[in-house]
């Protein structure tokens, strides 16, 4: 990836939308990854963890995502980053080299 690409990718992230909720960043994401599958029913919940541990699974065309509730209140930028990180390894995709924490192992 050369830096043209790399600073496309920032910028998508830095102007990524600050009001949407979870689930909506999860819907947006999925779709960048698979742009021709239908999306799948899509529930997000925050669990009390005894770390920070994220779970996602594919379940009777379900989509459930659980993260924990240490990462309620983070900022839209690292949800992001955590959703392109768990539907990557959900879909087997590699994580964007732009996302900030896609060096943070989840």
């Amino acid at each position: 990836m050369d830096n043209a690409e790399g600073m496309r990718g920032i910028q998508g992230l830095q102007s990524s939308l600050f009001f949407e909720t979870p689930e909506e960043i999860y819907a947006r994401v999925f779709r960048e990854l698979r742009p021709r599958a239908a999306l799948p029913d899509l529930r997000v919940e925050f669990r009390r963890f005894a770390n920070a541990d994220s779970f996602i699974r594919l379940e009777n065309g379900r989509l459930e995502v659980r993260i924990s509730d240490l990462l309620a209140g983070a900022p839209a930028p690292v949800m992001e980053a955590l959703a392109h990180i768990l539907l990557g390894k959900l879909y087997r995709k590699p994580v964007p080299r732009c996302m900030p924490a896609a060096t943070v192992s989840i």
